[in-house]
């Protein structure tokens, strides 16, 4: 995971399950966040002699390119021998593009890489046939073949991440550049997929429309390792869709209740404000659940509807005829469940053109309507896929 100016400071939990799968398949295995280790090109350079990988990884976003453009040439320098592989959101949106890009490398993928990376990787090490990898990109002559994506459809199938790789403790207080109330900190996923067709979102195509579980028994296994081996007091779920599901939300708030940990909840990447409810509210805040992140967006309803693919009946967020009224309640409801709602920095958009001045205008007033917690805006910033 490259070096990166985010204010997103954690552990790179999905590189966490696959350095798990790999373990399990007796590979050796080093996992560098760069974020953490302000990983330079000059750094990288140092470590790669002293470590002498055969393969090196790398997963990225698209804001990161130069960055992993740098680290290609750095590494190539040093050796031509060395498998460079890239992976993540940036890959699944430009796909066979990446080789125009960044011509020296060997490999790519797309998907979710758990169930065949490793497999691949013995087929190399081997000198067997790989090209039917599922999810696999790679270069024949002139031509780039990609093949499908995969996604995993039993969650459980693919463990808990390689959580001895990247220590809890060893991150940051606030490492989702925002609040926190106890630490350490555990960052986990209890399923993967999100059905909703936001024009702004590459999740449909990185994760896929459908919304697969993990077990609660499995998604607890997880938690009772944090809590007993590192130490952790909170817990980040990180999901697209968590309240979606209130089975799920039923089964682990009881889970937590029934271990009798004593941790603090929030939600730093979003829940979605037509998911939430009294029930669900009264439910999180058993747990320990003190903070969430919500999903703005915009403060303009024909945004909402020409450039968010949301339909009026949709339109929920505030700044939007009835999305005031019903973010309003909302944010109410949670006082008195004392839970903080928090405007949440990646879906609060502006800049969304052609109604730039607009947005900025009626973000003045969504902003009013979160006057108990903290909001926050991006500007607007198109990437592959989306």
């Amino acid at each position: 995971m490259p070096n990166s100016e985010s204010h997103y400071f954690v552990p790179p939990v999905g590189l966490g399950y696959v350095a798990a799968a790999l373990k399990k398949k007796c590979f050796e295995v080093e996992l560098i966040d760069g974020v953490k280790e302000g990983l330079t090109v000059e750094k990288l350079s140092e470590k790669i002699p002293k470590n002498t990988p055969d393969v090196i990884g790398i997963s990225f976003f698209s804001c990161d390119f130069l960055t992993i453009k740098a680290y290609v040439e750095a590494i190539r320098k040093i050796s031509a021998n060395i498998i460079i592989i890239l992976g993540g959101p940036h890959i699944t949106g430009v796909r066979e593009q990446i080789f125009a890009d960044l011509n020296s490398i060997n490999f790519a993928f797309i998907g979710e890489t758990e169930t065949y990376f490793p497999l691949f990787l013995e087929k190399l090490q081997k000198g067997e046939d790989f090209h039917q990898i599922p999810g696999l990109i790679w270069k024949e002559g002139e031509k780039v073949h990609t093949n499908p994506a995969y996604l995993e459809e039993d969650l459980d199938k693919v463990g808990i991440p390689a959580w001895e790789l990247m220590d809890p403790r060893t991150y940051p207080k606030a490492p989702q550049g925002a609040v926190f109330r106890n630490w350490p900190i555990g960052t986990i996923l209890t399923s993967r997929g999100c059905p909703y067709n936001c024009t702004y979102c590459a999740g449909k195509l990185t994760t896929g429309q459908r919304i697969r579980k993990r077990s609660i028994a499995n998604i607890m296994e997880e938690v009772e390792l944090l809590y007993n081996q590192y130490g952790v007091r909170e817990i980040h779920i990180i999901d697209d869709t968590f309240t979606t599901d209130r089975e799920l939300v039923k089964s682990f708030c009881q889970g937590i209740k029934d271990r009798k940990f004593e941790i603090s909840l929030t939600f730093p990447k979003r829940v979605r404000l037509n998911n939430i409810d009294e029930e669900i509210l009264s439910l999180l805040k058993q747990p320990g659940s003190y903070a969430m992140s919500v999903g703005s967006e915009s403060g303009n309803a024909k945004i909402f509807q020409t450039h968010f693919n949301k339909t009026q009946d949709f339109i929920f967020s505030m700044g939007a005829n009835v999305g005031i009224v019903h973010g309003m309640k909302k944010v109410s409801t949670s006082n008195r469940k004392s839970i903080i709602f928090l405007g949440d920095s990646t879906f609060f958009h502006a800049g969304m053109p052609p109604l730039v001045n607009a947005v900025f205008n009626d973000a003045d007033v969504t902003l009013l309507v979160f006057d108990n917690g903290t909001t926050a805006m991006t500007g607007h910033q198109p990437h592959p896929g989306t």
